[in-house]
C-alpha cells in the first residue's frame, strides 16, 4: 500500500519504514533543522519528501528512517521553530 495524499498534501509513503509527519510552516531552514535534529540522534534518513498547499503556508514533511526513533527525537522536532504538529507511524 503507498499513501498518495494526507490532509490535502501530496505525499508519497511506502510503509516500509518507520515515517515521521511534520507540519510545519513553510519558511527556510525549518526542513535543515529537523534534518539536523534527526542526525544529531544517529539516525539515517531512507526517503524525505516535501510538500505544501501553498508558498509561505502550511507544508508537510514526510520522513521515513531506516530505524525506530523514540520520543526523545519526537519532543526534540515538536520544539523546533514553525513545527505546528509531529505525528508517527511504525511498521
Amino acid at each position: 500500500m503507498e499513501v498518495t495524499e494526507l490532509n490535502g498534501f501530496p505525499l508519497r509513503l511506502s510503509g516500509h519504514f518507520p515515517a515521521l509527519l511534520v507540519v510545519h510552516h513553510d519558511r527556510s531552514g525549518v526542513i535543515a533543522n529537523v534534518s539536523n535534529a534527526i542526525a544529531s540522534q544517529g539516525m539515517n534518513i531512507a526517503h524525505m519528501e516535501v510538500g505544501r498547499k501553498e508558498k509561505g503556508k502550511m507544508a508537510l514533511m514526510v520522513i521515513e528512517i531506516d530505524q525506530m526513533f523514540d520520543e526523545t527525537l519526537i519532543n526534540e522536532l515538536k520544539s523546533l521553530p514553525n513545527v505546528t504538529q509531529v505525528s508517527t507511524l511504525a511498521n
